[in-house]
């Protein structure tokens, strides 16, 4: 379980700025939270860390995973850790389709 890129992103403003745009991973995006409450079946806490264009919201889980939840009510665990979760969203184009 490991954050390093989140925690690059988070200090470096030129890595931020390039994560969202042309990667849709925006940091800045995180303080709108997401358009309805999420939550895991498990109650475990859940931080808001960054959003995309189209209202979807990455969330952290107590884990060290990442929960993808778009604006239309899916979800997924699109990775183990945030760094996992950067290199598909960074990777693989159209990753959304497989949530």
């Amino acid at each position: 379980m490991s954050d390093h890129a989140l925690r690059l992103l988070r200090q470096d403003r030129r890595l931020a700025e390039l994560a969202a745009h042309p990667f849709d991973f925006d940091l800045d995006r995180a303080a709108h939270g997401h358009v309805e409450e999420v939550r895991l079946a498990s109650g475990e806490p859940l931080e808001v860390v960054a959003g995309d264009g189209t209202g979807g919201t990455y969330f952290l889980c107590a884990d060290g995973s990442v929960l993808y939840a778009d604006s239309e009510g899916t979800a997924g665990i699109i990775g183990s850790s945030a760094d996992e979760a950067l290199e598909l969203v960074i990777g693989l184009p159209g990753w959304r389709d497989y949530t």
